[in-house]
């Protein structure tokens, strides 16, 4: 709810019961309705083979479209296990879309696991909520980008552009002081 501007408040009283409220950001009446984002330039890359994780249906099945719209090929594995075996079997692929947030191993986890599969894999960590130390994450791994949840076409479409790019620099960590 932070990530999208609203908010959640939770009363529980023993006996009572417990009451969720939940507060959606909401339109002002006199505002434009948002415009459609314009079509992608045409395809200057290679198409990408990517591998998207995630375990909500709903985004096993909108990335796909929005990659292919943009000249990529994309298959879907539903949690981290099935996408290492995928891997391991000989799954070709150019970059990873990886949920972060997930039951089962989370996107660290397979982000180590991955590493030792396929070292120099681009990944595209996605969250719709950052816990403490995924920034941190990001900043520290070579070919590990962060794709903020809901995602936009253009956003994608950059994030994509930005991993296929020259590499990263990767700061060295300071002591603490």
């Amino acid at each position: 709810m932070k990530a999208h501007g609203g908010t959640v408040e939770l009363h529980s009283e023993v006996g009572m019961g417990t009451q969720v409220l939940l507060r959606f950001p909401g339109c002002a009446p006199d505002q434009p309705t948002p415009q459609p984002e314009p079509a992608p330039a045409p395809q200057e890359a290679a198409p990408l083979r990517i591998l998207v994780v995630d375990d909500d249906p709903v985004i096993q099945e909108t990335p796909p479209e929005l990659l292919a719209f943009l000249g990529h090929a994309a298959s879907c594995a539903g949690s981290g296990q099935e996408a290492l075996n995928r891997l391991e079997a000989g799954l070709a692929v150019d970059l990873v879309i990886l949920d972060h947030n997930r039951p089962g191993m989370n996107g660290t986890e397979t982000l180590l696991r991955l590493r030792e599969l396929r070292p120099g894999l681009p990944v595209l960590l996605s969250t719709g909520f950052q816990e403490p130390g995924v920034e941190l994450l990001a900043r520290s791994q070579p070919r590990l980008w962060l794709l903020n949840k809901p995602y936009s076409l253009a956003g994608i479409r950059a994030k994509l552009a930005e991993s296929q790019g020259k590499p990263k620099a990767v700061p060295a960590l300071q002591p603490d002081r």
